[in-house]
């Protein structure tokens, strides 16, 4: 029986199927983006039962004997939940098959999902998340071992372990660059492991492996001498991880409008210590970008819909504000309290009709005019103010 529970830390949905293209394995994930429960997806039907691509990914899962490119497709699950997924197709390692004497499990493909229904509405494409990677670390374990057990046969193992080991690696790096993540691993002593996808290389150039993780996340010294802190406490284990994971930098520290995403998982050895930790990168700049101009949009359709329901006081409030601008050029208030009480009122307008930008300035001009206690005495200083740069009306 074939052990696939390294895609049960995966983000992305996993599923693995038969030459008959029954699922014969599938991650949470893939529960979620199915929305079937983990029983019914495990009892062995073909995966058109629970979801229909249009158009196909492939022809036939037996035709697929390498790694298939990428392909973004629709999807329509039984449950009647419809987007966009991203699919890729792999031939069942040969490790994972060697670790079987059933023939039948032998010919298996894995199906990798990624749901990318809001990058297109959003034109743009969301990262799926991925959590732990120790299976380069624990087969280096297990090559070691091997090759002290078969020391009459070294030089043998060593290469028969090396290409295995290299087979498996470069699998591990197809399916990080396909989820388009930024993932690097440190460890116990703060330095960044040779175990990173390509999105790592982009974001902090290309010789990661052997640099210490503040230097690799570009902290400044105040913010690296506290991660520093962090590290020592993951490690040590004074809290539960859960509990320091917010507590470490959660965003790249990049100027707008890129934002950049950090979250933390992590690892454990064999004895149930701290071994590591997965540090993992998401690019939320469309994101952010796409909340900021919905608020935008928000506010706008408050202003239209103030404007239409009352249309009248709109025309008094613009043509108020048109007055109290010609004074303002003017200086023909006849007292301070005057202006006071008109842009008051003009404020209160704005607040209104959800000007804020108006109703802003026009309250920081109440606050300078406080310093302004005889209007008459510092007139000319007074309308240098109000008429000056640092303060514009937007109608």
């Amino acid at each position: 029986m074939i052990d696939y529970k390294l895609f049960d830390t995966f983000q992305d949905a996993v599923l693995v199927l038969d030459q008959d293209g029954k699922v014969v394995y599938g991650n949470v994930a893939a529960t979620f983006l199915l929305e079937v429960s983990a029983k019914r997806l495990g009892s062995g039907k073909p995966l058109s039962n629970y979801v229909e691509f249009n158009p196909p990914p492939y022809e036939s899962l037996t035709t697929v004997t390498e790694s298939t490119q990428l392909r973004e497709v629709a999807f329509t699950a039984s449950s009647g939940k419809a987007g966009w997924i991203q699919v890729v197709v792999h031939p069942q390692p040969e490790f994972y098959s060697a670790a079987s004497e059933d023939e039948s499990e032998k010919m298996r493909w894995i199906v990798a999902l990624r749901d990318v229904s809001l990058e297109k509405t959003l034109h743009d494409k969301y990262k799926a998340e991925l959590d732990k990677k120790e299976v380069v670390i624990n087969d280096l374990k297990q090559a070691r071992s091997k090759l002290e057990d078969y020391s009459k046969n070294l030089e043998a193992m060593v290469a028969l372990r090396t290409a295995e080991l290299t087979k498996t690696n470069a699998l591990l790096r197809t399916i990080l660059d396909s989820l388009g993540q930024g993932i690097l691993v440190f460890g116990t002593d703060g330095l960044t492991l040779p175990v990173y996808s390509q999105v790592c290389e982009k974001l902090f150039g290309n010789s990661i492996a052997g640099r210490p993780i503040e230097e690799v996340l570009a902290l400044d010294p105040k913010e690296a001498g506290v991660f520093a802190s962090w590290r020592e406490a993951v490690f040590a284990e004074m809290l539960d991880f859960s509990d320091l994971t917010p507590l470490a930098p959660n965003r790249l520290p990049l100027d707008p409008p890129t934002e950049i995403a950090l979250s933390y998982n992590r690892m454990v050895s064999e004895q149930g210590a701290t071994s590591g930790v997965v540090v993992v990168t998401t690019d939320r700049t469309a994101e952010v970008q796409a909340l900021q101009l919905a608020a935008r949009e928000r506010a706008l359709v408050r202003k239209v819909v103030q404007v239409a329901r009352h249309k009248e006081a709109f025309r008094l409030f613009v043509q108020d504000a048109s007055d109290l601008l010609s004074q303002l050029k003017t200086g023909t208030f006849a007292t301070r309290e005057e202006l006071e009480r008109r842009l008051h009122t003009l404020k209160g307008g704005a607040a209104t009709f959800a000007l804020e930008p108006l109703a802003q300035t026009c309250h920081e001009l109440e606050d300078s005019l406080k310093d302004y206690s005889d209007l008459g005495s510092h007139e000319a200083s007074a309308l240098k103010l109000l008429t000056g740069d640092e303060f514009k009306f937007k109608l």
